[in-house]
């Protein structure tokens, strides 16, 4: 990976046998070819999850639901030791 002509040479090691073992959870981070160009591959955190309604305001990630004729929104945070491992 990396450009030479741009003087990038990053490096990522990805356990991909995880996603085999379990399936995948909010905050993962996960590895997958482009559709439009197989060669590329990119790397993504997971935020939403099956059946989730998702809303992105001032740099928060906010779960929004539906009950009784009334919207709630949820802030979505990261876990206190991913917050730190960042």
């Amino acid at each position: 990976m990396g450009d030479q002509a741009s003087q990038v040479f990053d490096r990522i090691l990805v356990n991909k046998l995880l996603q085999t073992v379990r399936e995948p959870q909010r905050w993962d981070i996960t590895v997958f070819r482009y559709p439009l160009q197989k060669n590329q591959n990119y790397v993504k955190r997971i935020t939403g999850m099956p059946g989730d309604r998702l809303m992105i305001a001032g740099g928060n990630l906010y779960n929004v639901a539906d009950k009784d004729g009334r919207r709630s929104y949820t802030t979505l945070r990261k876990p206190d030791d991913l917050q730190e491992d960042l």
